[in-house]
């Protein structure tokens, strides 16, 4: 005795209801377990997307935030190397001076020693 379940649906001939028998049934309980499987797989894989979007988006905010810091890090030196070149100009002037000054009173006390030998020499 071969049992037989009936499917509502159209079949190719345009029945309304499909007959299956055993074997039949069998495969189609076996697909249907199959697919509650790969769902169930589905929604695993769409959960852990969603994680791992959520970490590259955090990643690439890091990323962003890093950028400023290193580009701020960049404008720091960078005034920092200006600044070293105007107080290594600011020293050479001041050098320039100091020399100036020294000349300055070597002759002054050479013109003031010779001044005062000429006046004891009369």
């Amino acid at each position: 005795m071969t049992a037989s379940y009936a499917q509502i649906g159209i079949n190719p001939s345009g029945d309304t209801i499909v007959c299956y028998n055993t074997i039949e049934a069998r495969k189609i309980a076996k697909k249907l377990v199959q697919a509650k499987e790969c769902d169930k797989l589905l929604d695993a894989t769409t959960k852990e997307v969603s994680i791992l979007e959520k970490i590259i988006s955090t990643k690439d905010e890091q990323l962003v935030n890093s950028d400023s810091i290193a580009f701020k890090h960049e404008t720091i030196i960078t005034n920092n190397e200006d600044y070293i070149i105007v107080l290594q100009k600011s020293l050479k002037k001041s050098e320039r001076k100091v020399k100036l000054l020294k000349a300055g009173w070597a002759s002054t006390a050479i013109i003031s020693a010779v001044g005062v030998i000429l006046l004891l020499i009369r």
